[in-house]
């Protein structure tokens, strides 16, 4: 394997110059001031919202994100694929060992493992790791690289080539990647003494529930959700960012297999009910 095996991540970074207002007619200006393109192009073009779901073969990969950021609005194909369709992996705590707040890593060990597994058992379908951080997509990309090394047979399936190859991306960067599925890694942990500290990256800031949306909404067939805490060790009063509190929550969800949805999203799913019915009762 080679070093372009796994790119980079690479970031826009905003740069903020001095323009005279005659010259700025009909021009978009983008800086650090806004998250992304479309946002600065809004004054300018028109918007839709999303109205069909078509990746999911298997309608739990989609439920989660149709109850708390679409009110169920969202047309989806039902279908239910099997228990291993949604899971979630927990990598014990080990306490007395710093440095593991940006990157656990027991936990990076443990997604190697189900990368290689994956490349062992399911070589016909596609793979991609997102990681919350770029440290720890980094340290993940690492760890394959020389696990990789005696392992020759396993060439094939990351093939570099391919039209949907093996990817290990951080949050920022997976929006518009599919794959058939899908490894969630976490990658923030405890402290040494076993405290939480509620950083985690982008989901603290405004519109990190936009970013964890993309995260978990990339799998066609199965993804895996891997942490070394789990929901019940998250205290819902210290999860102010919405990010961080969907997170908690899709934790909860990925840990019943997909199977149980919170009281929240269950209300978001009687409103959507009764929106729709509203729209099919007679003039």
């Amino acid at each position: 394997m080679t070093s372009d095996n796994f790119p980079r991540a690479a970031f826009f970074s905003g740069v903020t110059t001095e323009h005279d207002d005659e010259t700025m007619i009909g021009r978009v200006v983008v800086d650090a001031g806004y998250e992304s393109i479309l946002e600065a192009l809004l004054p300018f073009i028109g918007s839709r919202t999303l109205e069909w779901h078509y990746r999911s073969r298997d309608e739990r990969l989609i439920a989660f994100s149709n109850a708390h950021l679409y009110n169920w609005s969202l047309t989806t194909f039902p279908g239910v694929h099997g228990p291993q369709t949604i899971r979630h992996v927990a990598v014990p705590f080990q306490a007395g060992q710093p440095g593991n707040e940006d990157s656990t890593a027991a936990e990076v060990e443990r997604v190697v493992a189900l990368i290689l597994e994956h490349a062992e058992q399911h070589p016909e379908e596609s793979l991609g790791v997102i990681a919350m951080g770029i440290k720890h997509a980094d340290r993940i990309e690492d760890a394959l690289r020389r696990a990789l090394r005696e392992r020759e047979e396993l060439d094939e399936f990351f093939d570099e080539t391919k039209p949907e190859r093996f990817f290990v991306k951080n949050l920022e960067r997976v929006q518009g990647d599919e794959r058939d599925a899908i490894i969630l890694t976490i990658g923030y942990g405890k402290t040494a003494d076993g405290r939480m500290l509620y950083r985690f990256g982008p989901l603290n800031q405004e519109g990190g529930e936009r970013r964890l949306n993309v995260a978990v909404t990339r799998a066609k067939s199965r993804i895996t959700a891997v942490s070394s805490f789990t929901s019940a060790d998250m205290d819902p009063g210290r999860c102010q960012a919405r990010g961080v509190d969907l997170l908690r929550r899709s934790l909860r969800y990925a840990e019943s297999r997909g199977d149980q949805l919170d009281r929240q999203a269950l209300e978001a799913c009687r409103i959507g009910i009764d929106r729709m019915l509203s729209m099919w009762r007679p003039c």
